[in-house]
């Protein structure tokens, strides 16, 4: 059997280097990537909006915006894929918190792939030491726990310039909001929490706790469930 092509595109939310109040590594996977980047693209120009569909630009005057790439979503092939770490285990502490970063990505990837897949992986920069690429660790590191190495690259980019990079940021967004922040009824809080449940509709799923289901793949780690380390 042939080998399906996979893309992912990884963004956070969340301080790094500390897991206190919450940290999410999300990913959109998806085996084509330019007919939803291009759809999205559909949806810029439709509204003439030329901000970002970050988890945190939503507003009451955007929410149209960000349903709209949403709606595009539920129609694609994309699925969620995410890691969340809370206050009970901190694998940050103690470590380089790019080397953290690199692990928490890989096995994000190593969890997402399905037998007889190989993979791209884009994530939005990370600063490393001048003498390390993160997509280097991140591919060296994914692959030691794969039969066949099928993640093929791994390559940093700029999300400000980069739809889908956003469309994981809007999902880490989206699980902390959810898992980590009080509720407000701030005009702010509402929207977002209102964006959270629709990002939960558009994957058919009824909220953004763990689960393995279909098109989301949603994993806390905690005291029960550590990172093993590459």
């Amino acid at each position: 059997m042939a080998a399906q092509a996979a893309t992912f595109w990884i963004d956070e939310s969340g301080a790094r280097g500390s897991a206190g109040k919450g940290y999410v590594l999300a990913g959109v996977k998806t085996r084509h990537p330019d007919m939803l980047a291009r759809q999205i693209a559909g949806v810029r120009d439709k509204f003439e909006y030329k901000g970002e569909f970050k988890f945190n630009k939503v507003t009451e005057y955007n929410f149209d915006r960000f349903a709209a790439v949403l709606d595009v979503v539920e129609k694609s092939d994309a699925h969620l894929v995410a890691t969340v770490v809370d206050s009970r285990y901190n694998p940050f502490k103690g470590s380089e918190s790019w080397a953290v970063q690199a692990d928490l990505i890989s096995h994000l990837i190593q969890g997402g792939l399905n037998r007889n897949e190989v993979a791209v992986a884009f994530m939005d920069v990370i600063t490393t030491p001048v003498h390390i690429g993160l997509g280097a660790e991140v591919k060296r590191r994914a692959n030691a726990q794969l039969q066949g190495a099928p993640l093929i690259q791994a390559v940093s980019l700029d999300s400000k310039c980069n739809d889908l990079l956003q469309l994981a940021d809007m999902f880490a967004g989206a699980i902390r909001h959810i898992r980590f922040e009080a509720p407000t009824e701030s005009r702010t809080g509402r929207e977002k929490r209102r964006l959270a449940r629709r990002v939960a509709e558009s994957f058919d799923v009824e909220d953004l706790c763990d689960r393995h289901k279909e098109r989301v793949n949603i994993l806390t780690l905690n005291g029960a469930r550590k990172l093993p380390r590459s």
